[in-house]
């Protein structure tokens, strides 16, 4: 929301985000055999609507949470929500909770908040946490490092990051982007980064590899959101150490840019984005589906992409497929998807040939 306490078109392009990975991420971990409960954490939950009674995080996690109750693992879900603002508490009081749905509701300072979620053991429990602007600013580096140093946690963080990079750049001197500019540093995000940069999407970048090296995983990822006057833009980045967690993310992500081609800013056509994983096949040589997969997650693309990529490859006579095993390969299947990495199930071989 804005200052105005109305949600802004690029709020609710990144509430979308929010809304489908939910959709995605809830079926697979409620069911999960490893999990005993999944948490929805918002430190910075705000007020629940807007004036104009748009949905804001909250209330959107509700109404998918909402949706899984004939599910017999329904039960397993949480939903945790917290605002230091007592205003805000009092709406989120009000709007989210019912007769038929509770929601654990705080009224804390976030790090107290957020320490207080992991302080006692979570290896039986998964956490998914939304961390929105400018709220981050609030938490402070041994909270982040808290964070980071989960195993069983996804984070999604929404970063105004033209802002940010002017305002290291000394472009932009408005107070307010100092604490932002701290929390950056505090992922060693330095001005010379800024200074080195030529766009706030490079800057973002820097990011991207800072938290890459902090957390030792390359399961990170960000989506540039523009505004309504398409001058400046917002990063989502995505944080998580498990690759199924990777791809349902990417997943949701491919089917919101399916629906709404104009919704992420790219500095070229999405077609382009597909040569990144042609030309890492190419590379490589040959590669084996799990091994497919397994690349095409770090790079950024969901199983449904990868498959249509390489379809599409094979299309084109620039690979040739060989099977390993004594099943016969099924017409256009690659076996690139999760189950079969998690069985290490090798099935077919993609040699580049052209």
């Amino acid at each position: 929301m804005d200052t105005k306490n109305i949600i802004t078109q690029h709020s609710k392009e990144k509430l979308k985000v929010y809304e489908e990975y939910l959709k995605r991420y809830l079926p697979v971990m409620i069911n999960s055999p490893y999990f005993d409960n999944v948490r929805i954490i918002e430190p910075f939950a705000g007020k629940g609507v807007d004036k104009e009674g748009n949905k804001g995080s909250a209330l959107l996690a509700k109404k998918v949470i909402s949706s899984f109750e004939k599910d017999k693992n329904y039960k397993k879900i949480k939903l945790y929500l917290n605002d230091k603002k007592e205003e805000h508490y009092k709406s989120l009081c009000e709007y989210v909770n019912s007769n038929n749905f509770q929601a654990n509701i705080y009224n804390k300072d976030a790090n107290e908040f957020i320490i207080d979620m992991f302080k006692y053991g979570t290896e039986k429990i998964h956490s998914f946490i939304f961390i929105d602007p400018f709220g981050y600013t609030q938490i402070n580096k041994d909270t982040y490092n808290l964070l980071f140093s989960q195993y069983n946690i996804d984070i999604l963080i929404f970063i105004p990051t033209y802002f940010i990079y002017r305002f290291l750049k000394g472009e932009e001197t408005d107070p307010k982007y100092k604490p932002i500019a701290e929390f950056l540093n505090d992922f060693n995000i330095k001005t010379e980064n800024a200074k080195k940069s030529e766009n706030d999407t490079m800057f973002a970048e820097e990011i991207v590899n800072s938290i890459k090296k902090i957390i030792n995983f390359d399961f990170v990822y960000k989506r540039q959101i523009k505004n309504e006057n398409n001058v400046n833009s917002y990063h989502l980045f995505f944080i998580t150490k498990h690759i199924k967690g990777a791809d349902k993310f990417l997943d949701a992500i491919y089917k919101i840019e399916k629906d709404n081609r104009d919704l992420f800013s790219y500095s070229g056509t999405i077609s382009d984005l597909d040569m990144i994983f042609e030309n890492e096949i190419r590379n490589k040589g040959v590669l084996d589906n799990c091994e497919l997969y397994k690349l095409g997650i770090k790079l950024g693309f969901c199983s449904p992409q990868q498959q249509k990529i390489l379809r599409q490859l094979e299309k084109d006579n620039k690979i040739s497929i060989h099977e390993l095993t004594e099943k016969k390969r099924r017409q256009n299947s690659f076996y690139v998807n999760f189950d079969n990495f998690k069985k290490n199930n090798k099935i077919i071989e993609v040699k580049y040939i052209k």
